[in-house]
């Protein structure tokens, strides 16, 4: 198991100034890295004034510096705070990314209890690597949503982190929904997919909620990983009182089938947000071997600690997320951390990841990045 890696700083803040950066999300694409974040102009609390920003970088060449940070929402004042950034990779220069807006001063408990829907989901995308964005619109979310039995959720959170292109075509973003507590609904997983690369959206199909002792496990913040032919692992965080579970589908997320608490995932208490990558196995300085042609293997990084936010550890699949490798194979962060989003790249030939994660140590809350490899 590989020891704490080598790290910079992409977004820098403190306990104890403004603003704080929260809720990280990555992607690569082509030759260079697009690192998004929430920044809290008023603290850690997740209400208040924020904005969107990203940051740009390159693999390799004359400058690897992480590029001046541009705000993507809200361009003009809107009495919205952005929250969950969930950036997908369409193509070698197109990017596009969503986010949840809610009232800029609504506590999240107060959104969940609302009668009525405050949530809107928006979108945004870029056909230049990121160097520039278009206007932001919202999606129809009153339609996309409307087959839930409790009706139209009060509540929506997408990702966090990156969502995912199938090699169908088909994009996938996963969230979770919730409602009233006078309605008595578990929170829910969902998937959306988009078969026109982000234009229009419709509901995937219903994702059933793993059962312990005969209770039912509400799910919390959700990531969808590639598998290959269509086939999507859904990995969801819990409360903190069990581990983490998995939602399976066979059909692009068309349908599930049952869900399954993962005991090798454990939570901190309260949970946390972790994220998941799929990559060709045959990237990995494996044999060449036609059977192992299209195997996809899997990667997992959350805090692995059943008490608090630490330890941010790495974890290996290579049966379709059936089992996670115990230990990890890899820590990044011994101490305290939170969300993290993962990429893979190949770089000089070799089949590479990359992690912008949540660091907290002493004052310090920053958003930083790593890179490693399978051998490290």
């Amino acid at each position: 198991m590989g020891g704490s890696a080598s790290k910079e700083t992409v977004f820098k803040s403190s306990y104890w100034s403004t603003p704080t950066y929260r809720i990280p999300a990555l992607v690569f694409q082509e030759d260079h890295f697009l690192a998004f974040s929430e920044k809290r102009l008023t603290g850690s609390k997740d209400y208040g004034p924020m904005k969107m920003v990203i940051k740009r970088r390159l693999l390799k060449g004359d400058n690897v510096n992480w590029s001046p940070e541009t705000c993507l929402y809200p361009v003009t004042e809107t009495g919205k705070r952005p929250m969950n950034p969930v950036p997908i990779v369409i193509d070698e220069t197109h990017v596009i990314l969503l986010f949840n807006t809610f009232p800029e001063n609504m506590p999240q408990s107060d959104v969940t209890n609302s009668d009525t829907r405050v949530w809107n989901l928006l979108i945004t995308q870029s056909h230049d690597g990121g160097e520039t964005w278009k206007s932001s619109r919202e999606l129809p979310v009153d339609k996309i949503f409307s087959n839930f039995e409790s009706g139209i959720p009060s509540y929506c959170a997408i990702g966090p982190g990156h969502a995912i292109k199938l090699d169908s075509g088909k994009l996938i973003v996963s969230g979770n929904v919730g409602w009233p507590k006078s309605k008595n609904t578990k929170s829910q997983p969902f998937a959306i997919i988009s078969e026109n690369n982000g234009e229009t959206w419709h509901m995937g199909g219903l994702i059933p909620l793993p059962e312990i002792d005969g209770k039912k496990i509400s799910a919390g913040e959700c990531q969808p990983v590639d598998i290959g032919s269509d086939n999507v692992v859904i990995n969801c965080r819990t409360g903190g009182t069990y581990p983490r579970f998995q939602c399976y589908s066979s059909d692009g997320c068309k349908t599930f089938s049952d869900s399954q608490v993962m005991e090798t995932l454990i939570e901190p208490k309260n949970g946390c947000q972790g994220s998941t990558i799929g990559f060709k196995a045959t990237d990995s300085k494996l044999p060449e071997d036609p059977e192992m042609k299209d195997l996809r293997w899997a990667l997992f990084s959350n805090p692995d600690c059943r008490l608090l936010r630490r330890n941010l550890s790495v974890r290996l699949s290579k049966d379709k997320c059936q089992t996670w490798s115990d230990p990890p194979i890899k820590v990044l962060e011994t101490l305290g951390c939170a969300y993290s989003d993962l990429a893979a790249f190949i770089q000089d030939g070799e089949q590479t990841f990359a992690c912008l994660f949540e660091r907290n140590k002493t004052l310090l809350r920053n958003i930083e990045f790593t890179t490693f490899t399978l051998d490290d």
